[in-house]
């Protein structure tokens, strides 16, 4: 007979205000959401508490509480220490069993006892993962706790059924390290020694003082493709409501009009150059943020690593230092972008010079041309810094005409035509007209004449 459960309390308090992955370690007699959380929580009031199940890659209330699956929590009531479930069977206490669809899952523990997941191949799957407000997505755990919550991806195209009965081990961080590989290849003949490939995946992490995103990875291993595949991991699902603190991704096709955002892109370690693009999401902390590092693994002794802030044109060395400070930014809505090169150390200082010269390092606003104008005139300008930026045409009595941009952009050189409509879509009248420019810190003002 399979043993009962009864009453079993959550291990700590659930704190308010703040999104929880959570799992129930049996399987209930009376499993709906009021049977499991009405005690502590009251009748479901959306305004106070909620629920939440990622099917799919979307979010949908659930209506009851499955063991083996997890659940995002947020309660608005207060910090709840007394949260119990009811009674419940628990079964096959010898294995445990993960039915993963393609893409991201949120798995639990159906047992009230810790459970050893053993060595998950993180070339067929990424994780589990768990999270905290604070800390963001973890790394890769074997430990799977009673009432917590992980998500797992599966990287094939069709279901898969994860069964593990415990052990030890793990290998995601043994397949970078070592000493680089040499290759023999034929050439006419000949048996030619090939650049000895270093293997290295570095960590990077970007933190506040009470948030971070950990779990950003690029590399090179000698099996990986330069395309997406089993070594690369696509990012992990959105908090609910996208309510991540700190987010940050690598972006794998950046010029097309669907980017894939990874939390891993391993390249393949025969080529001798590397360029990754980084995402810093858009977030409302206004903190100072650190970036960390961490190199698992080998570089070549003659390449460089450099990471550039797109947003003001810093530049970090990635191998020689390990932590730094970036600048504020004044935009809310805007993603931060960044650029890393590695590769043989003329080749990088080239390809960051190149890039810094897209950045300029000060504002200004051109005379338009042309200038007197008819029917059409344009306007170039340049921001040094990611910023709001509006530019605005007036009358001569101070009246505004037209808005020509009014919200966040980044740094970069920008061109703008103006054909001499007003806001409401209506032809202005010949004369001199003003226009400006305005952000936080810089405002300039220029004549135009417009002759009919």
């Amino acid at each position: 007979m399979p043993p009962i459960l009864k009453f079993t309390s959550f291990p700590e308090c659930i704190p308010s205000n703040t999104w929880i992955l959570i799992s129930i370690p049996t399987q209930l007699d009376d499993n709906t959401i009021e049977d499991v959380f009405y005690n502590s929580f009251g009748q479901i009031d959306e305004d106070k508490f909620v629920v939440w199940q990622y099917v799919n890659g979307e979010y949908v209330h659930p209506t009851e509480i499955v063991a083996g699956l997890s659940y995002w929590v947020y309660q608005k009531i207060g910090e709840e220490c007394d949260f119990t479930i009811g009674g419940g069977v628990v079964t096959n206490v010898d294995t445990l069993k993960w039915v993963l669809k393609p893409g991201w899952n949120l798995v639990g523990n159906p047992y009230p006892f810790p459970f050893d997941l053993g060595n998950v191949d993180q070339t067929l799957f990424c994780g589990p993962l768990e999270y905290n407000e604070q800390g963001g997505w973890s790394g890769y755990k074997t430990n799977i706790t009673p009432f917590g919550g992980y998500i797992i991806c599966n990287k094939a195209d069709t279901t898969v059924v994860l069964t593990a009965t415990g052990g030890g081990g793990g290998q995601v961080s043994t397949i970078f390290s070592g000493g680089g590989s040499k290759d023999k290849t034929e050439n006419n003949g000949n048996t030619a020694m090939k650049r000895p490939e270093k293997l290295f995946r570095t960590q990077i992490s970007f933190s506040t003082i009470k948030y971070s995103d950990n779990s950003n990875f690029i590399g090179i291993h000698s099996q990986a493709e330069n395309d997406f595949d089993r070594y690369d991991n696509v990012t992990e699902p959105p908090v609910p409501n996208n309510d991540d603190k700190i987010k940050f991704d690598w972006v794998m096709d950046k010029e097309s009009d669907r980017p894939k955002y990874l939390l891993q892109d391993i390249r393949n370690a025969g080529d001798s150059t590397f360029t990754w693009h980084g995402y810093l999401h858009p977030n409302n902390n206004k903190e100072e943020m650190t970036v960390k590092t961490n190199l698992e693994g080998d570089t070549d002794p003659g390449y460089k690593m450099v990471m550039v802030d797109k947003s003001h044109g810093d530049q970090y060395d990635l191998i020689q230092k390990n932590s730094f400070i970036l600048k504020l930014i004044n935009t809310s809505n805007l993603g931060r972008q960044f650029t890393v090169f590695y590769g043989p150390a003329s080749w990088v200082e080239e390809e960051v010079s190149e890039l810094i010269k897209t950045i300029p390092t000060e504002y200004h606003l051109s005379q338009n041309y042309p200038n007197p104008f008819n029917p059409v005139t344009t306007i170039n300008y340049q921001i040094p810094t990611d910023q709001k930026v509006r530019l605005s045409i007036y009358n001569i009595l101070g009246q505004e005409v037209k808005t020509l941009i009014n919200g966040e952009q980044y740094a970069g050189f920008y061109t703008i035509r103006w054909d001499g409509t007003s806001n409401s879509s209506t032809k202005v009248s010949s004369g001199t007209y003003l226009y400006i420019i305005q952000t936080a810190n810089y405002r300039q003002v220029k004549k135009m004449v417009l002759l009919k």
